[in-house]
C-alpha cells in the first residue's frame, strides 16, 4: 500500500514538474493595459509611441515563447511603461489641440470686439454731432422776451 501511494505520489510530481511553466502576470497586464481606452487615445493621437509599446509586447511574448522567464518580465513592463508613455504623449496632443481650438476662438472674440469697439466709436461720433446740432439749435432761437413781473 506504502510502495503504491509512493509511485502515486511520484507520477503526480513527475506530471506537476512536466507542466508548462505559466506566462509572468506582467505579459496579462499588458494585454490588459493594451485593450483600455488609453491605449486606444495613444493608438490615434501618439501613432509612433504606440507602434514601440507594441514592439516590446511582441518581444515579451517571444522572449516567453523561447523559454527567457526573466527577459519577458523585463521587457513586460518596458511595453507597460511604453504604453504609458504613448499615453501621455496622446494627452499633450489633446491639449494642444485644446489650445489650438481656444486659441481660435480667442481670435474671433478679439476680431469681434475690436469691430464693436470701432463701432462704440462712430455711434459717439454721431452723438456728439447730434448734440452739437442740437446745441446750435437751442442757441438760435430767439430769448423769449419776458413781461413785467408782478
Amino acid at each position: 500500500m506504502k510502495a503504491r501511494f509512493a509511485l502515486v505520489a511520484g507520477l503526480s510530481l513527475l506530471a506537476a514538474a512536466c507542466r508548462p511553466i505559466p506566462p509572468p502576470s506582467v505579459l496579462s497586464e499588458v494585454d490588459q493595459v493594451r485593450q483600455g481606452a488609453a491605449a486606444e487615445d495613444a493608438r490615434q493621437y501618439a501613432p509612433s509611441a504606440f507602434a514601440h509599446a507594441e514592439k516590446l509586447r511582441r518581444e515579451a511574448s517571444e522572449a516567453f515563447a523561447a523559454g527567457d522567464q526573466a527577459g519577458s518580465q523585463i521587457l513586460g513592463e518596458r511595453a507597460i511603461a511604453a504604453y504609458a508613455h504613448a499615453h501621455a504623449l496622446a494627452r499633450v496632443a489633446h491639449a494642444e489641440e485644446a489650445e489650438a481650438g481656444a486659441r481660435k476662438a480667442l481670435d474671433a472674440a478679439q476680431q469681434e470686439l475690436t469691430r464693436t469697439e470701432a463701432d462704440q466709436k462712430r455711434v459717439a461720433a454721431e452723438l456728439d454731432a447730434l448734440d452739437m446740432k442740437l446745441n446750435v439749435a437751442r442757441e438760435a432761437q430767439p430769448t423769449p422776451i419776458s413781461g413785467q413781473a408782478d
